[in-house]
């Protein structure tokens, strides 16, 4: 294997957990959202501090794997670990509530 293709992989996978990351920062903002009611000027500048956050931890994992160059493989990294950690999140939440149903059908049961 040549060392361009080996950049290459190396560059999508930092990409892709990069992706996952931001994605994961952005689900547990959310969710801290949900909880804390914030005022509407306060989630303004919430939102863009976030936003900025993620501008910076992408920035920096773009100069860490290819010197800041934007590539088509390294984009797909970044788009795939991001799709691929919101899919793995939804399957797992309905997961989880197909198991606390069964739990709460078998525990009524045993009551009864």
């Amino acid at each position: 294997m040549s060392q361009l293709i080996r950049d290459q992989i190396f560059t999508f996978f930092v990409m892709f957990f990069c992706g996952a990351s931001i994605a994961i920062f952005r689900q547990l903002y959310r969710s801290y959202q949900k909880e804390k009611h914030a005022r509407r000027s306060f989630f303004a500048l919430q939102e863009l501090l976030f936003w900025v956050f993620a501008a910076l931890l992408t920035s920096a994992c773009l100069y860490y794997a290819d010197y800041g160059a934007v590539t088509f493989h390294g984009s797909l990294g970044f788009a795939l670990g991001a799709f691929l950690w919101y899919n793995i999140r939804a399957t797992d939440t309905t997961i989880d509530s197909d198991m606390r149903e069964s739990y709460a059908k078998a525990a009524g049961k045993q009551r009864v």
